[in-house]
């Protein structure tokens, strides 16, 4: 087994060391999006993005005690059809729990929706109480027969330290997380990412090793999930200018890797079109605040891209010298290994990755240099790969600040 360490490079000289080794037994984590909070339908052009990208799940937040839920299930529904995804509800119960419950299952034939995961929580409770969830499958398994029934809450892990009840009659426990809800800068955001992977360790402790939804992952907190504060504008909020930028990219795959080497299920992140999604909407106005051009993809697209590529690829050991410089995440799929590695630090960095059994391997690189280019037009990127000669079963690359890379060995 690969041993593990924390320990940060002292200079940007330094080379880090990529190790990665044979499979740690399981899969990766199902990968999805979130629904557009804007509300708004995806375009031509945008469902054929989404589609290509190939997210397991889209999330469906259900408020069952307003009057909006029904137009949500309905744009998710068509949403997933129209991108071959399946369906995460979130379900938000109200007072009246049954009699909303009742409602959906009514609502649920019509929209003919691939339901492939329920989440069931509740308005104003930050762990949704146990028997709830029971209450929800005997409502709803009949019109989703193959979906798991998923509680615990939507805000982060620990919620569920003030509720030891919270992983009873579970199929699986749920809980977000968000990157920047207690720092800021540059530097603390990146290095959330390295304790991802520790909250779902603790969550399969708690909960008596059931499969960790976590859902969803996000840069800046869901001002939403709260309730409006006065005062305080979306774009402080809820909008984080990384979300288009190679710094998104580089947290993406760090957040991705931890998460994805402690056994998570399940995770869904961001949402499809939009400032907090994984592209620009195509008719989106300009604004000085954040910097992204109508119809381009985010950075952050092709880690999410490249993961969903490897279907029924199992994780594989690695390790950083410096994890909190450089990141990397491995695969053993049945085209072969497959490993994405990026640079955590606004420095460059060289990083010598091995051990590598082919003579020859395929490299493709996303950084400040051709961003524009892979994010304009993701088709060409994606297949742009160039032939790197490994030495003495190690290939040798100089990293640009954040720059992320894949490696077809």
């Amino acid at each position: 087994m690969i041993e593990r360490n924390r320990r940060r490079s002292t200079s940007p000289h330094q080379t880090v060391v990529a190790e990665v080794g044979g499979t740690l037994g399981f899969d990766l984590p199902r990968v999805g999006l979130g629904m557009a909070s804007h509300g708004e339908a995806l375009s031509e052009r945008e469902t054929d993005l989404i589609t290509a990208l190939r997210p397991s799940h889209l999330r469906a937040d259900l408020h069952l005690a307003t009057d909006g839920w029904r137009s949500m299930l309905d744009r998710g529904a068509e949403t997933s059809r129209s991108t071959a995804t399946g369906l995460e509800l979130a379900l938000f119960l109200g007072s009246d729990p049954k009699a909303e419950l009742e409602a959906l299952a009514a609502a649920l034939p019509l929209a003919q929706a691939r339901i492939v995961r329920v989440l069931v929580l509740q308005d104003g409770r930050p762990v949704v109480d146990p028997s709830v969830v029971r209450m929800a499958k005997g409502s709803l398994a009949a019109r989703a027969p193959e979906a798991p029934f998923a509680g615990g809450t939507d805000g982060e892990l620990a919620a569920f330290d003030r509720d030891p009840r919270a992983g009873d009659d579970l199929d699986a426990v749920a809980y977000s997380i968000c990157a920047s809800a207690h720092v800021e800068d540059g530097s603390s955001v990146m290095e959330t990412a390295s304790a991802h992977g520790d909250t779902v360790r603790s969550a399969q402790a708690l909960c008596a090793g059931l499969p960790v939804v976590v859902s969803p992952v996000t840069i800046r907190p869901r001002d939403r999930r709260f309730g409006r504060s006065g005062g305080v504008s979306r774009w402080s909020n809820e909008v984080d200018p990384r979300q288009s930028s190679v710094f998104g990219a580089a947290w993406t795959l760090a957040s991705l890797a931890s998460l994805a080497q402690a056994g998570a299920s399940s995770v869904t992140y961001y949402e499809t079109t939009g400032w907090q999604g994984v592209m620009e909407q195509e008719g989106a106005a300009h604004s000085p605040a954040f910097t992204s051009r109508p119809g381009a993809v985010f950075p952050l697209y092709h880690v999410l891209a490249d993961v969903q590529e490897w279907e029924f690829g199992q994780v594989g050991e690695s390790r950083s010298s410096a994890p909190l410089d450089l990141t990397v995440l491995c695969a053993h799929t049945l085209d072969g290994l497959r490993i994405l590695l990026a640079n955590l630090t606004p420095e460059p960095r060289r990083c010598r990755l091995g051990p590598l059994s082919a003579a020859q391997v395929a490299v493709r690189l996303l950084d400040e240099s051709n961003v524009v280019s892979a994010c304009d037009d993701p088709e060409s990127f994606r297949g742009r790969y160039a032939k790197r000669r490994t030495r003495a079963g190690a290939l040798e690359l100089e990293l640009a600040p954040f720059a992320f890379v894949r490696v077809n060995a």
